[in-house]
C-alpha cells in the first residue's frame, strides 16, 4: 500500500512538472532569451500575480505560443510588449508605464505604508495615554 503510494507521488510530481518546460524552439540564443524575459515580464491574466512563465492555464499557454510566434517573427521586445497592452490593458505588464492613468498603480504602495504609518502612531499614542 504505502509502496503504491510513493509510485502515485512520484508519477504526479513528474507529471506537473513535464509541462513545465516550453516546447518552442529558437533559432538563435538571442531569440530564446528574449521569449524568456517576456514570459517573465508579462503577467498572467487569469493567475493572481503570477507571470506567464510559471503559469500552465489555458490562456497563458496560448500567450506564450503568441509570444514565441512573435519572437520567431523577428520582432522586437517593445514591439511585443506594446501589442500585449495594446491587447490587454496595462494589467499584463508587470511595471506599467507612468502616465495620468496609471499614477494611482505607482501611489498606491506608497499611500498604504504612509497610512499605516500613521495608524500606528495614532494607536501607540493611544496605549500611552491609557
Amino acid at each position: 500500500m504505502m509502496r503504491q503510494l510513493f509510485v502515485t507521488l512520484i508519477l504526479m510530481i513528474y507529471l506537473t512538472n513535464a509541462d513545465a518546460i516550453d516546447p518552442f524552439t529558437f533559432e538563435s540564443a538571442a531569440q530564446e532569451n528574449l521569449y524568456k524575459t517576456l514570459t517573465e515580464e508579462l503577467r498572467c491574466m487569469v493567475c493572481q500575480n503570477q507571470n506567464l512563465a510559471d503559469s500552465d492555464v489555458t490562456l497563458a499557454r496560448n500567450l506564450k505560443q503568441q509570444i514565441a510566434d512573435f519572437v520567431k517573427q523577428g520582432q522586437s521586445k517593445d514591439q511585443i510588449t506594446t501589442f500585449m497592452a495594446e491587447r490587454y490593458g496595462d494589467f499584463i505588464l508587470y511595471n506599467p508605464p507612468l502616465r495620468k492613468d496609471t499614477i494611482l498603480l505607482w501611489a498606491a504602495p506608497a499611500i498604504i505604508l504612509l497610512m499605516a504609518f500613521i495608524i500606528l502612531f495614532i494607536k501607540i499614542k493611544q496605549t500611552k495615554r491609557d
